[in-house]
């Protein structure tokens, strides 16, 4: 394992990031100059460019809104490097949704077939490799930076940007050490208040652009080693580019070689507030120390049952945090403060992390080894989401996920029908109680006289079926064959409006019975599904990983 000290390693009694050691015969802040023929020549031959990668994707999108579709298909290219052991890194954002992904090297243009090995959409990094033998000949690797480079030592950003076929190469400095939730997982709908979100991460900022084309590319310090890798850029603003720090990237690594896989970032698991109000604090009775306030904790995280609501956190690993929810490292001389979920990130599995707590105004630590939560709203397609659906009369119900809300927030700006945070939204900033605890979303309604009456305004999170509840979408794929092959007249369909709870109980006293949020007819709906079906081109009532749930429920009804 790759421990977290490779990114900050203590000195003495305080955190510091170690640096490599610059090349003391530039100040930190040169006076440039025009370099000569001769000189260029000298600077670039230096730069191991001949690990460096072209690749070339093609896929398509998947489609949330209409399950059963995907998008048109689309091209790229981008860029990466080579590892050890015959293996090349790039973006996550470069290799995702490929149906096809070719490879070329720097001096060689055949195109060589090339499959991903492991994304990581939370790091925006992937491993790729390539199975003819043939392309690996005479070929060099990378080599990484064994710490954090300087602030304000200059890198070289290598790689294939858009309008050109050759390699470019962008010279730019360190500019400022960070944490924040990747631009990636950002696009993909990631929202870093949200409980679906996994974390900030360590992150390089650089004053050379990463413009399209050049992502997955290496970042090189004075030495040639690779200090990052190449992610984005900032929309709107020129010279502004984030690199993935090589720590982050090694940590990647060893855990695809230890276990084959990436299980994603270490999280907190747990919601805090910050304390800047010092009659809060005081209320509180924290005395002269400062910390946040937790609000919730994960039910499925490490911390559960060993921090509480209402416990303030003054410390993670010995080291200050500020009321605003930071903690201090020092930086090429520098003290600057990081979101406290980046000191759990850059954590390799199975490394403990200990917090200072008051609770109740007595002291006391808590250590635990924190690990990735499943997201009650999957975050990434084709890692732990797929746009699985259930048709029941033309009504389309699918699972509540990240990629659902992100392309529900895109196809507003083309005229989608409004759906309001009250309907689904708000149910996502939640906790996920158990493996089986999901949101089941109404998604939509294809209209058929079998569901006259019903709209757009009936669009909720299902929580009953026949006053059975309703966890997951698997619970209604079988209940559904189930209820289609038993004797009830009506199917009945309860949402989260008012008490969840009103499907399995009785109301209050004198209120009556809850009225179903939407009532079809059961003998209309299985010939009304086979006309809905053809007519807009479904090939089944559910998504093909369901189907066989769905089937054997409808076959184990009837034989019983």
């Amino acid at each position: 394992a790759v421990p977290s000290a490779l990114c900050m390693k203590r000195l003495g009694s305080s955190n510091a990031v170690e640096a490599e050691e610059p090349d003391r015969s530039e100040s930190p802040f040169p006076l440039e100059r025009t370099l000569s023929v001769n000189e260029a020549k000298i600077e670039t031959s230096a730069l191991p460019t001949d690990v460096v990668v072209k690749f070339y994707g093609t896929g398509v999108r998947p489609s949330y809104l209409l399950p059963w579709q995907v998008g048109s298909q689309t091209s790229w290219t981008g860029t990466g490097f080579v590892l050890p052991g015959q293996r090349l890194m790039t973006n996550a954002h470069v290799v995702q949704d490929c149906t096809v992904l070719q490879v070329t090297k720097q001096d060689d243009s055949k195109k060589y077939a090339a499959r991903v090995a492991c994304i990581a959409h939370d790091l925006d990094l992937a491993l790729v490799v390539v199975d003819d033998d043939s392309f690996w000949e005479s070929l060099p690797h990378a080599i990484f930076a064994l710490n954090l480079p300087d602030l304000y030592s200059q890198v070289k950003a290598v790689g294939f940007p858009t309008g050109g076929t050759t390699v470019c190469v962008t010279k730019g400095i360190i500019s400022r050490v960070d944490s924040q939730v990747y631009v990636h997982p950002r696009c993909l709908g990631i929202n870093s208040t949200s409980k679906s979100s996994h974390g900030g991460v360590l992150i390089l900022q650089i004053d050379a652009a990463i413009n399209p084309g050049n992502s997955g590319g290496p970042a090189f310090d004075w030495r040639g080693h690779v200090v990052g890798i190449a992610s984005s850029g900032m929309p709107n603003q020129q010279n502004v580019g984030y690199v993935i720090p090589a720590c982050i990237a090694q940590m990647f690594i060893a855990e695809f070689e230890s276990t084959g896989q990436w299980s994603g970032i270490s999280q907190l698991g747990f919601s805090c507030r910050p304390l800047e109000s010092e009659a809060m604090r005081k209320f509180l009775k924290m005395g002269d120390e400062k910390g946040v306030l937790v609000t919730s904790v994960a039910p499925m995280g490490a911390l559960h049952e060993k921090m509480k609501e209402g416990d303030v956190i003054t410390h993670v690993d010995g080291l200050d945090i500020t009321n605003e929810g930071e903690y201090p490292i020092i930086a090429a001389g520098q003290k600057i403060f990081l979101n406290l979920d980046s000191r759990i990130s850059q954590k390799a599995k199975g490394e403990p992390t200990t917090f200072t707590v008051l609770r109740e105004g007595e002291k006391l630590e808590v250590t635990a080894v924190l690990a990735p939560i499943p997201s009650l709203t999957p975050r990434f397609h084709a890692y732990d989401s797929m746009p699985d659906f259930v048709l029941i009369g033309g009504i389309v119900f699918t699972r509540g996920t990240v990629p659902l809300q992100n392309q529900y927030l895109q196809s507003r700006k083309t005229g989608y029908p409004f759906i309001s945070d009250k309907q689904v939204w708000d149910d996502y900033d939640q906790w996920k109680e158990d493996p089986e605890h999901e949101l089941v979303v109404l998604l939509t309604i294809l209209k058929h006289e079998v569901n006259l009456g019903y709209g757009h305004t009936n669009v909720g999170v299902l929580t009953a079926f026949n006053e059975r509840p309703v966890r997951s979408l698997l619970d209604l794929a079988r209940f559904y064959g189930e209820a289609l092959q038993g004797a009830e007249e009506f199917f009945r369909f309860y949402l989260s409006e008012g008490d969840a709870d009103d499907a399995q109980k009785g109301r209050a006293p004198g209120s009556g019975p809850r009225i179903p949020d939407i009532v079809l007819e059961r003998k209309k709906v299985e010939a009304a599904d086979s006309k809905i079906c053809a007519t807009n081109n479904i090939p089944a009532v559910t998504s093909t990983g369901l189907l066989p749930i769905f089937q054997n429920a409808c076959e184990g009804s009837r034989a019983a």
